[in-house]
């Protein structure tokens, strides 16, 4: 696959599928892998994104997720409701977790290729060249707004699950106001 700061390869490592991720030569971005390998080392600690399996300054290999990514996942006809609802409530799990580290990731209000789903419906975080420290994470509340906007509203309307956009945008603000573990599970009410 080709991105904008990044090819991602796939191979064989000790007989497992690994993504291989190397920086795009016509990418101006500079120390990108360097920080995505920091923040994969961090992060992998608390279970949220790929398995880094080994790098150098120039790549970083981690191991390969087989799943569609939550945007194609959500363009499937019929979906069981338990199971769309498993895949949003550990994906917002992982976002607070990530606010409580103080870590940023950005791209959370259009996550459709950063979220993939294994087959235990289980998202899996990647791309994480772009994450920084930062006094105030917005993890939690990029992915309300993802939440709420009116594709992702009318995918969740067919499948049989209604959030109220009003009240996520209510409680997201005082979250935004007060990152707190009762803050966060009031918006997690609205997704269960």
């Amino acid at each position: 696959a080709k991105g904008k700061r990044g090819f991602v390869y796939i191979g064989d490592h000790k007989s497992k599928k690994t993504a291989i991720k190397v920086k795009n030569p016509e990418s101006k971005a500079i120390l990108r892998t360097n920080n995505e390998i920091n923040f994969l080392k961090i992060l992998n600690k608390k279970n949220i994104g790929p398995k880094l399996l080994f790098y150098d300054k120039d790549f970083l290999a981690y191991e390969f997720v087989k799943g569609p990514n939550i945007g194609r996942l959500f363009s499937y006809e019929r979906l069981e409701p338990k199971l769309i609802k498993k895949t949003l409530v550990g994906t917002m799990q992982q976002m607070y977790e990530m606010d409580k580290m103080k870590i940023n990731k950005e791209e959370m209000s259009h996550p459709h290729k950063h979220i993939i789903i294994d087959n235990k419906y289980k998202p899996i975080l990647i791309d994480f060249e772009r994450c920084h420290y930062t006094i105030k994470p917005s993890n939690v509340t990029q992915f309300s707004d993802f939440l709420i906007s009116k594709h992702i509203l009318t995918i969740l309307k067919k499948n049989n699950i209604k959030i109220n956009k009003n009240k996520i945008i209510n409680l997201a603000k005082k979250y935004k106001e007060q990152r707190n573990k009762q803050n966060f599970n009031n918006i997690l009410k609205l997704i269960k």
